[in-house]
């Protein structure tokens, strides 16, 4: 009984910490171009934009003329900038929610079925991305497999079927010879 109850505990702490490590992802993801995002203004209705697509100018235009700089920014620091923006001139104490509606896309080029850009969802693998993009071609090679992260330096990381895609990342895959 002791150890059903040891792992029943392990289980749900596990659990809890997988839950714990996602919510830090997300905290830590910034936006980017393509990103679209949804702002609501308590007790506001007038002040709430259901869909607010990140340009390429990186800003994101709100009521009252005011422009917020999102590009690089976490939701957290949108959120305090439109509070900010919005205090003490238009509300006193506005209460600003940000969240993202929709990731930017991921690209997928090389020996795939169906090579294209994607949408991106919270989780997803290398593995995962080639099964949307409808698997490999024959000439496929499983060990010519490539990220370029966006944001980074460009520069092409080797990958494996468990690498973790983010918004915005191209990967590639290269050509067997066999």
């Amino acid at each position: 009984m002791k150890t059903f109850v040891g792992q029943v505990l392990l289980g749900v702490g596990l659990l809890l910490a997988a839950i714990c490590a996602q919510a830090q992802d997300a905290n830590a993801y910034t936006l980017g171009s393509g990103d679209v995002v949804s702002i609501h203004v308590f007790d506001e209705p007038e002040l709430t934009i259901e869909k607010a697509t990140i340009n390429d100018s990186g800003k994101i235009q709100f009521a009252f003329g005011i422009e917020v700089q999102a590009i690089g920014r976490t939701v957290a620091q949108v959120q305090q900038a439109i509070t900010s923006a919005l205090t003490p001139d238009y509300l006193i104490d506005p209460r600003v929610t940000v969240s993202i509606i929709e990731y930017r896309p991921f690209f997928l080029a090389g020996e795939v079925m169906k090579p294209g850009s994607y949408e991106f969802k919270p989780g997803l693998t290398l593995r995962q991305a080639i099964t949307i993009a409808g698997g490999f071609t024959d000439r496929a090679s499983t060990s010519k497999m490539s990220v370029i992260p966006v944001g980074k330096t460009q520069q092409p990381e080797k990958a494996d079927m468990n690498y973790l895609i983010k918004p915005g990342d191209t990967i590639t895959i290269g050509e067997s010879f066999f």
